[in-house]
């Protein structure tokens, strides 16, 4: 295969496969053949292929780094988790974005989008789970207001005030101590 077709068969690679591992070893190969052919005769290479496999080496790169990231999607499992694989995708659409594989990375984006609200509601009911725990810790040692009457944790608008159990007959409230807010925060 002569320069010209090489080039032009690693272009139309990346414009129609949407595979990395084949892409990866397309080009890894394509270009050991083309620096030796680039030894042999400059004459066969125009600029514009030059600066075309001079940009070939960085897509390959990212396309290696797009892999890693690929396999990091499966394990996500928390909203940080998940703006972090976003991210790294997102850096990827600059160079990759006009290639096939591009597609794939827009695919993996809207994939992780959809998940978010499913992730928040993840870290909201483990939020909930744990601040509930520390609820109950903290009923466990008994308060009792003036009248006698045992007095539970309730969360009001400006958060969480000890108020009496016997709420409505009885609306004694107090607030919590620093380190009682703390435990429930």
């Amino acid at each position: 295969m002569n320069v010209q077709d090489t080039v032009d068969w690693l272009k139309r690679q990346l414009e129609s496969s949407s595979s990395a591992d084949k892409l990866v070893t397309s080009i890894q190969e394509r270009i050991g053949e083309l620096r030796n052919s680039y030894r042999a005769d400059r004459s066969g290479f125009t600029q514009d292929d030059i600066v075309f496999l001079r940009g070939l080496k960085g897509a390959e790169e990212q396309i290696k780094e797009f892999k890693q990231v690929e396999e990091e999607i499966a394990l996500v499992d928390s909203l940080a988790d998940c703006h972090e694989i976003l991210e790294r995708l997102s850096a990827f659409e600059p160079s990759l974005g006009s290639f096939a594989i591009g597609r794939r990375i827009r695919k993996e984006i809207r994939g992780l989008n959809e998940r978010l609200p499913e992730l928040r509601a993840r870290e909201e009911s483990r939020r909930r789970f744990i601040t509930d725990a520390r609820i109950y810790n903290s009923e466990a040692v008994p308060r009792l207001c003036s009248k006698g009457h045992h007095m539970v944790l309730r969360e009001g608008t400006c958060g969480y005030f000890w108020g009496c159990g016997e709420y409505p007959q009885c609306q004694e409230t107090r607030q919590l101590t620093s380190k009682q807010k703390m435990v429930v925060a």
